[in-house]
């Protein structure tokens, strides 16, 4: 009972005892005073506790309605192995880790302001029916773009890196209703399979102030590799350091230049070439029984997609075996430069 309400049943009591004990007129006087402000007092009361239980009741019916719309559009992946960018070779490759970029909607569809709650969780169901929770990595997305090749404007022969700057999803001010709010998430996946980022079940879980939860599947595309690099500095500058531990300067493509060039922290010059595997395994299965023999095509970069072309014939440098390849057996291979290299016919 509340004190109000405690007072008001005083007074009335009060005023009903000293009019009974005064009588007449001035105690009837008395006592209809009394219980005129005593039953104000427990009106006042009554109407306060409805007052407060109708906003209890309210906002446990908005914690139990709350709702965000949670939407990843696109997924974009690097796979990465020691800090460097590792190329796929196997779906079932063990030991890599992947920096995943999500592009994400939330959508308030309550009808009061809800406030998101961090940390906003990343899960994948690998094959061995565990769950893996992403590491978030917050604030970094400066030193990361979305990147395409398009041709040159001016010269057709060229091909030029366009990045576009990524925007981080910010939680820190209330999701009004009914305004969608966009932007990227950065999350770091460790020891999982390629196969697993391919087809395990991801979902992106948010929560709220009022201790709703709520979850994303994502549905759309999920890019390996994906176009989502670090940051490639102008030619004015001189290079930067990037995410992998390397020192990148960009160019235009053209002909056979290397648009990139990478240099390990020992100073070590490795590039990129397209290769192919010597189907001879049984000759070179002693030498590299996992990957086997890499027969390198030409030069290439981080980004440039594979060419499309009619099967090709590649004698091997080492068993001295031609065979015939398609495009689907080209891989992009990163290794330390070869000494008197000479591309191979088609791709000079």
């Amino acid at each position: 009972m509340s004190k109000t309400r405690r007072l008001g049943l005083g007074i009335l009591a009060v005023g009903a005892g000293l009019g009974f004990v005064a009588g007449g007129a001035p105690g009837l006087a008395f006592a209809a005073v009394c219980l005129v402000v005593g039953f104000v007092m427990f009106v006042v009361s009554e109407a306060r506790g409805t007052t407060q239980k109708d906003a209890a009741q309210k906002s446990e019916r908005v914690r139990e309605t709350a709702r965000v719309l949670v939407l990843v559009k696109e997924v974009h992946a690097r796979p990465q192995r020691n800090g460097k960018f590792q190329e796929i070779g196997n779906i079932d490759e063990s030991g890599l880790e992947f920096e995943v970029f999500l592009n994400c909607w939330l959508l308030n569809e309550t009808d009061l302001p809800l406030q998101i709650v961090e940390p906003i969780q990343l899960t994948i169901g690998a094959s061995d029916g565990s769950l893996r929770f992403a590491e978030r990595v917050s604030s970094d997305l400066e030193n990361w773009s979305l990147g395409s090749l398009v041709k040159d404007t001016r010269n057709g022969d060229k091909v030029q890196v366009v990045q576009e700057k990524l925007s981080e999803l910010h939680t820190a001010e209330s999701l009004e209703c009914g305004v969608p709010r966009q932007g990227w998430l950065h999350f770091r996946f460790r020891d999982i399979r390629p196969s697993d980022f391919c087809v395990g079940p991801m979902e992106l879980i948010v929560k709220d102030a009022m201790s709703s939860t709520h979850v994303g599947r994502t549905s759309g595309p999920r890019h390996l590799p994906g176009k989502v690099w670090p940051c490639i500095p102008n030619s004015s500058t001189k290079g930067k350091i990037d995410a992998a531990g390397a020192l990148v300067t960009g160019r235009s493509i053209s002909g056979n230049d290397s648009a990139f060039q990478v240099v390990s922290k020992d100073e070590e010059m490795e590039a990129y070439y397209w290769v192919v595997i010597c189907k001879n395994r049984k000759f070179h299965e002693q030498q590299n029984i996992y990957s086997g023999h890499k027969i390198a095509l030409c030069e290439t970069d981080e980004f440039t997609p594979p060419p499309q072309m009619e099967p090709f014939t590649v004698r091997c440098d080492e068993c001295g075996e031609s065979q015939s390849y398609d495009a689907s057996d080209l891989v992009r291979f990163q290794m330390p430069l070869v000494p008197n290299f000479k591309p191979h016919p088609l791709f000079a």
